[in-house]
C-alpha cells in the first residue's frame, strides 16, 4: 500500500475511491479554467455526465474492468444522496471526503480503532467473527493501521484488544488515525458533542495565550481533546515525572480550569475523574497539553502581547532547546538562510519547525515528526539521499552534544539526526533543489513578446531556463513556438511542449504540470 491509499480501506475499496477521484479529475481537466471558476463561484458540480468508455481509454483500462466498480460507486453515492437520486450531477457533487468517510465508516479497520479508543473489552476472535471474516483476512485488512501504530513503538494486544506503551504516543497515534479517517470532513465521535470538544480546545488556547488557529487546526485540536477524554475515562494518565526547570512557562492547572467550565452531559463523567486527580497528576496532564499545543507537529502562534517575537517566547520558556537549535543552525557548515534564500517568514517557519521537532523528539523519545511526514507526504519517501548533508548534520549534532547542559538529549542523538536530516532535505528540495529541470526555450528573441512565459518559468525554483541552442542536448524539456526540426541538436528524451502565442491559463497549467512531473522524476530515488 502506498502513501496515497487509505490505510482503512481494502484494495478493492481503495480502487473504487481512486476511480472516483480519476473521474472527477478527468472532468475537471477537460473544462477550461474560465468555466471551472464560473462553476465554483456558482457552487455548481464539475461532473455533468460520465462517459465510462472514454474514462477507460484515458486510464488505459478495459471498459469491463471499470463497469462493475463504477456501478458500485453509484450505489455508494446513493447512500449519501438518497436511493431515489439518479442524476449524475447530484451524485457527483458529493464531496470526495464524504465518499471516503462512507467507505471508511464501513471498514473493519475503523471499527478496530473505535474499540481501541473506547477501551471496549473485545477479543480479536470476537472482532473477526463479528465482521464475518477469518483471522487471516482481518489481519490483512488491519495491516496499515497496525503498521502505523507499531511505528510509534506502541504494542498491541489482542485478548482483549488494547494498546500499551507511552501514553503520549498512544494519544497522538489515535488522534492521527481518526483525522486520517475523516480529513476533518465528518465528526466521527458519537459519544461526544463536537461543540463541547471545540470549546474545550478553545479554553486551552486562551489559557496559554495563543493565537486562535484556523478552522481546520481547531477541528484537529478538538479530535485531540476527545482522544484525551476517552483515555482519561479508562484511567490512562501521562507520566507524572516532570523535568524541573526544563520548561519555564508557568503552566496553569488545566484540570482546575476544566472543572470550572459549564460543560454538561458527557463532560460530567470526565469531571468526576478530573476531580479525583492528585495535584501531581493534574499538573502532568497540564504540562502535556501545553507541550502538544505549543510544540506539537501543528504549530500555533503566540498571542501574548508582552512577547515581541517567537524568539522571545522560546528564549524565555525553553532556553536550553532554543540555544541548542540556534547553535545547530549557526554552526552547521553552511549558511542555511543564505543558501536556501529564505525570506524572514520562511526562515521563521523553519526555525519553529526545528524547535518543535526537537521538543517533540524529547517529549516522545522518538522522531515522530518524520514518522508523521512519511505517512502524510508520499514524496518524502522517494527523495534522493543527500550524503553530504547527512554528514554535516552528524558532525554538528555530535559537537553540540558535548555540552553538559544538553546531556538529556544524548540518548536521542540518532532521533535528532534523523529529524534534522528529514527537515533540511525537504527544505533543500523545495528552496534550493539540486536536481533542477533543464528547460530550453526556442522562440524568437523578443523580451516583451514572451515575457509572460519567461516570468512563469523563472518563478519556478526547480527550473533552470536557457534560450541558447547550445543547451538543447542537455534539455529535459523544450518549450517552442515552432515545430521546426531539431533532430540531431536536441536531447532525444526531452519532452517537447508547443507554446501558444497568447496562451490561456489552461496552457500555462499544462506546462507547469509537466515541469513538476519531470522534477519529481529527477528528485526521486527511482530515477
Amino acid at each position: 500500500m502506498n502513501a496515497s491509499e487509505s490505510i482503512f480501506l481494502t484494495q478493492a475499496e481503495n480502487d473504487k475511491y481512486a476511480l472516483l477521484m480519476e473521474i472527477v479529475g478527468l472532468k475537471r481537466d477537460e473544462l477550461p479554467v474560465k468555466k471551472r471558476i464560473e462553476l465554483s463561484r456558482n457552487n455548481q458540480p464539475l461532473v455533468e455526465d460520465v462517459n465510462l468508455k472514454q474514462v477507460a481509454m484515458l486510464l488505459n483500462r478495459s471498459y469491463g474492468s471499470l463497469y462493475n466498480m463504477y456501478m458500485s460507486i453509484i450505489g455508494d453515492l446513493k447512500e449519501i444522496t438518497g436511493p431515489d437520486v439518479d442524476d449524475i450531477k447530484t451524485l457527483f457533487s458529493v464531496p470526495t471526503d464524504a465518499y471516503h468517510y462512507l467507505l471508511v465508516n464501513k471498514s473493519e479497520a475503523f471499527d478496530f480503532i473505535k474499540i481501541l479508543l473506547k477501551g471496549e473489552t473485545v477479543t480479536f476472535q470476537e472482532f473477526w467473527e463479528a465482521h464475518d471474516t477469518s483471522k487471516a483476512t482481518a489481519l490483512r485488512h488491519l495491516k496499515g493501521v497496525r503498521d502505523l501504530i507499531r511505528s510509534f513503538d506502541i504494542r498491541m494486544y489482542y485478548d482483549p484488544l488494547r494498546l500499551k506503551g507511552d501514553e503520549n504516543k498512544i494519544r497522538l497515534v489515535l488522534t492521527m488515525l481518526f483525522w486520517m479517517a475523516t480529513e476533518g470532513h465528518t465528526w466521527p465521535f458519537e459519544d461526544v458533542k463536537r461543540d463541547d470538544a471545540l470549546k474545550a480546545f478553545d479554553v486551552a488556547i486562551d489559557r496559554f495565550q495563543l493565537e486562535k488557529p484556523n478552522i481546520l487546526t481547531r477541528e484537529l485540536g478538538a479530535y485531540s481533546i476527545v482522544v484525551t477524554y476517552f483515555r482519561l475515562l479508562q484511567g490512562h494518565t501521562v507520566s507524572t515525572e516532570l523535568d524541573g526547570g526544563f520548561i519555564r512557562y508557568p503552566v496553569p492547572n488545566m484540570v482546575s480550569e476544566y472543572l470550572k467550565q459549564p460543560f454538561e452531559d458527557q463532560a460530567l463523567r470526565i469531571k468526576s475523574i478530573l476531580a479525583q486527580m492528585t495535584q501531581e497528576e493534574a499538573m502532568a496532564e497540564s504540562f502535556n497539553i501545553y507541550d502538544i499545543i505549543n510544540f506539537g507537529p501543528i504549530q500555533i502562534q503566540d498571542a501574548n502581547p508582552y512577547m515581541e517575537s517567537y524568539e522571545t517566547r522560546y528564549k524565555r520558556y525553553i532556553p536550553v532547546i532554543y540555544e541548542f537549535v540556534e547553535a545547530f543552525i549557526d554552526q552547521i557548515p553552511f549558511d542555511i538562510k543564505k543558501y536556501l534564500n529564505l525570506d524572514d517568514a520562511n526562515y521563521q517557519g523553519f526555525v519553529q519547525t526545528m524547535i518543535s521537532m526537537t521538543m517533540t523528539t524529547y517529549m516522545f523519545k522518538q522522531d515522530v515528526t518524520s514518522v508523521l511526514a512519511a505517512q502524510m507526504m508520499e514524496s518524502v519517501e522517494y527523495l534522493k539521499p543527500n550524503d553530504v548533508l547527512k554528514q554535516n548534520i552528524d558532525d554538528t549534532v555530535d559537537y553540540l552534544l558535548i555540552n553538559p547542559k544538553v546531556s538529556f538529549l544524548v540518548k536521542l542523538r540518532e532521533e535528532l539526526v534523523s529529524g534534522y536530516y528529514n527537515v533540511l532535505r525537504q527544505m533543500i528540495q523545495r528552496f534550493a533543489p539540486m536536481n533542477k529541470v533543464k528547460v530550453v526555450v526556442v522562440t524568437e528573441q523578443s523580451f516583451l513578446g514572451y515575457l509572460d512565459l519567461m516570468t512563469a518559468l523563472n518563478s519556478v525554483l526547480y527550473v533552470d531556463v536557457s534560450q541558447s541552442d547550445a543547451d538543447l542536448m542537455d534539455a529535459d524539456m523544450v518549450v517552442t513556438t515552432s515545430s521546426i526540426d531539431l533532430t540531431g541538436i536536441v536531447n532525444p528524451e526531452a519532452v517537447m511542449f508547443k507554446w501558444h502565442q497568447n496562451a490561456d491559463s489552461d496552457h500555462f497549467g499544462r506546462m507547469l504540470g509537466l515541469l513538476r512531473g519531470l522534477w519529481i522524476q529527477k528528485s526521486s530515488i527511482d530515477d
